[in-house]
């Protein structure tokens, strides 16, 4: 019986680790632009090299995985990614118009991407946008912002501060 309960409340863990939330990511600007006008909400835009960057990299790990910020965002945010592969797999785009095997990217959505860092004047990764629900930049944050907050709570308080002025 013992056995059986020990069992049980381990697969109950696993269970909820394996099935915690995650932030909802959208890739779309458009539908991020619908989302937030539907559930007035701003627009939290990321531009990030998520494989090759070693801040995205960071930032990944240790604020948008992180259960604060899922929460904070799923409340309060509508997420967009926009990424960008490594310099060959966009070598690779120049030159033949696809990418190789290992970027999870189509060319439209390069196409999107590279047309929003164009259009918000994006000179380096990551860079973050806050935007109100038609698109129109209301604040910005950076890697060093998080850095300085040192936690994801001090980092959503800084956040906070940003959209209570829009």
């Amino acid at each position: 019986m013992m056995k059986r309960f020990l069992l049980m409340s381990f697969l109950f863990a696993m269970s909820t680790t394996l099935f915690a939330a995650e932030a909802n990511w959208l890739t779309s600007f458009q539908k991020a632009k619908e989302v937030a006008a539907k559930e007035n909400k701003p627009i939290f835009m990321l531009f990030t090299g998520s494989t090759w960057c070693p801040p995205c990299k960071t930032l990944g790990k240790n604020l948008f995985s992180q259960k604060e910020f899922i929460e904070y965002a799923n409340e309060k945010l509508v997420l967009l990614e926009v990424d960008f592969p490594d310099h060959a797999a966009i070598e690779e785009w120049n030159k033949n118009k696809r990418f190789p095997a290992r970027v999870k990217m189509s060319g439209a959505q390069f196409m999107q991407n590279t047309e929003l860092a164009t259009q918000f004047k994006v000179e380096g990764f990551p860079t973050i946008l806050l935007l109100d629900k038609e698109g129109k930049v209301i604040g910005n944050s950076d890697y060093s912002e998080f850095a300085q907050a040192k936690t994801p709570a001090n980092y959503l308080k800084v956040l906070d501060k940003k959209l209570e002025k829009k």
